[in-house]
């Protein structure tokens, strides 16, 4: 981020953390705090002298996550990455000196730099502090979650809308939704228990992934975003009726769905034009097939009509047209009229 930015980023942040921490409460209100605020003024010189004596290089370089870096002759780690610890030690430090903060909880991969901070406390301020990090997020795969592995998923509804939020853990593998219904909700252990031999006996059903894409998508997002994820997800794949989808909504999908904007509906409004050109299918001739069999809908309607064109009557808020091929390839035609 840009330094100048700081403000904007912690509202961001605050909006974002809303749902799970109360900051308006009266009598222990949570706060929101930036590092920068502490560090940005902290003289080199002195820091070396004050927070650097406290550890040795011989500590440092026995932590696992500075071990694992050294002994990968590809990766290696900077001298940045290496001075992190004293920097995460200091803010522990800071925060327990100024505001009584005794416990840092994180991922398993910061617990060097988590203790480093204990040890920083112990030994400036002969104070008792802890640590609590829990084992890092993985698939049955065993890849991590993060944008490095290029499965990010983000609360925030700008960067992944309520809808999107939805469809991610609904179309979670069998293999870890059990895992995610005990780690990402507050359902009693009985009730996973039937869950997971749902899972087992009726995989087809994906009554685990319902539940758990439910339960997240009412704590991230509320109850307003939840109805509307299940109707746009419904009426996308044929159960529900699509006008029932709000505009915003809609907007959500587009934005990140195949797509294409018309400026209006005189010079293309030929079906079979407008499939190959979203990319429903790569041919006029693949195209006229998808018809022939009958796997063809215009807003969840069916035709094999190869002639059908496109009126202004079937645009969903005069604005949306929704095509899809099969069951699960779907596309958004949106016009704006000019």
């Amino acid at each position: 981020w840009q330094w100048q930015d700081t403000k904007n980023t912690d509202q961001n942040i605050k909006n974002q953390l809303k749902p799970f921490l109360d900051f308006d409460s009266k009598t222990n209100p949570a706060l929101l705090l930036n590092n920068y605020s502490w560090l940005k003024d902290i003289n080199i010189l002195e820091f070396l002298r004050d927070t650097g004596k406290h550890f040795t290089v011989n500590a440092m370089l026995a932590k696992d996550s500075v071990k694992s870096r050294l002994e990968n002759p590809d990766t290696g780690i900077s001298f940045t990455e290496f001075s992190y610890m004293l920097l995460q030690a200091f803010d522990f430090y800071y925060l327990n000196m100024k505001y009584n903060c005794e416990l840092q909880c994180g991922g398993s991969d910061q617990w060097g730099n988590s203790i480093a901070g204990v040890e920083l406390i112990r030994k400036k301020l002969q104070r008792e502090a802890f640590v609590i990090t829990y084992p890092l997020l993985t698939t049955s795969d065993g890849r991590k979650f993060g944008k490095s592995e290029g499965n990010a998923i983000w609360i925030d509804p700008e960067l992944t809308s309520p809808y999107h939020f939805y469809q991610f853990w609904i179309n979670v593998e069998d293999n870890d939704v059990i895992k995610f219904l005990k780690l990402f909700t507050f359902l009693n252990f009985d009730e996973i228990k039937e869950y997971e031999e749902l899972t087992k006996t009726a995989p087809e059903q994906r009554e685990a992934q319902k539940r758990l894409a439910k339960e997240i998508t009412l704590l991230v997002h509320g109850a307003e975003k939840l109805e509307q994820a299940i109707l746009a997800s419904n009426a996308l794949f044929g159960a529900e009726d699509l006008r029932k989808i709000k505009l915003e909504t809609l907007e959500q999908i587009y934005n990140t769905t195949p797509s294409i904007e018309l400026n209006n509906l005189t010079e293309k409004n030929r079906l079979l034009d407008l499939i190959v050109e979203v990319g429903l299918t790569k041919s006029k001739s693949q195209a006229k097939e998808a018809f022939a069999s009958g796997g063809i809908y215009v807003n969840n309607i069916k035709t094999t009509d190869i002639n059908f064109t496109i009126t202004t009557d079937l645009l969903i808020h005069n604005r949306f047209l929704i095509l899809r091929r099969g069951k699960k390839n779907f596309a958004i035609i949106k016009v704006n009229f000019k």
